[in-house]
């Protein structure tokens, strides 16, 4: 079933160590920029944290795009394409389940106190705006900027096995301490998929199942 016809794609990877000081830069100048307007806004927290997320997906998309371009380079080099969705989604499937059995038996032999899942920073009420987010356009951003831009970033200095170990260290570092290993896994997981399709869509996949069962958990922990 996860056979399909192997498809070589040709990729340029132009990026440069500029383009990550360049990245940066702009998303703290954004995120400092919003901080202000935000806080006057007559808004409770469920919804300053809901806006900050669309706009910051908004923004970070359209930053990966330019920083691309700049670069002579389009989304096809960073393998999003939607070639081969079957053969993505039967391997992201796979992924997902060994993912999930693999941080299954952590959690039963680590046994957390305190763990919480999903990892959002406020207890928020749920909505379809915020499982929207969860599910399709958090996964699609995310994924864009760890394995679209930056592990191909650090794949320019370093070896694929030490770009994924860092790369997903910096991913599982913006989730709560408590759950750090368990999103390392996570993440090396969905990068090893990522070198093997040579697809980030298979990489999409895998982030919105995952998001998807934690939009269900937290469904139910706030009724």
């Amino acid at each position: 079933m996860l056979r399909d016809t192997k498809v070589v794609n040709v990729t340029v990877n132009n990026l440069r160590l500029f383009d990550l000081v360049k990245f940066v830069l702009y998303e703290t100048i954004f995120l400092l920029t919003l901080y202000l307007p935000l806080k006057i806004l007559v808004l409770d927290k469920s919804a300053i944290v809901l806006i900050t997320y669309y706009l910051w997906a908004i923004f970070t998309f359209g930053l990966i795009r330019h920083l691309l371009t700049v670069r002579q380079m389009s989304f096809k080099d960073i393998n999003l394409q939607w070639d081969r969705v079957i053969g993505d989604l039967a391997w992201a499937f796979l992924t997902f389940i060994v993912l999930t059995l693999i941080n299954t038996l952590l959690i039963s032999l680590l046994k957390p106190t305190g763990f919480s899942y999903p990892y959002l920073p406020i207890k928020m009420n749920f909505s379809i705006p915020l499982w929207l987010y969860i599910t399709l356009i958090g996964p699609i951003v995310e994924e864009l900027t760890f394995r679209g831009f930056l592990y191909n970033l650090c794949k320019r200095y370093l070896n694929p096995i030490v770009s994924n170990i860092l790369v997903s260290a910096i991913f599982a570092l913006f989730h709560p301490t408590k759950v750090f290993v368990y999103i390392l896994i996570f993440s090396i997981g969905i990068t090893l998929l990522y070198e093997k399709r040579r697809s980030l869509v298979a990489a999409v996949f895998v982030h919105m199942f995952q998001n998807t069962i934690a939009s269900i958990l937290y469904a139910s922990s706030v009724r």
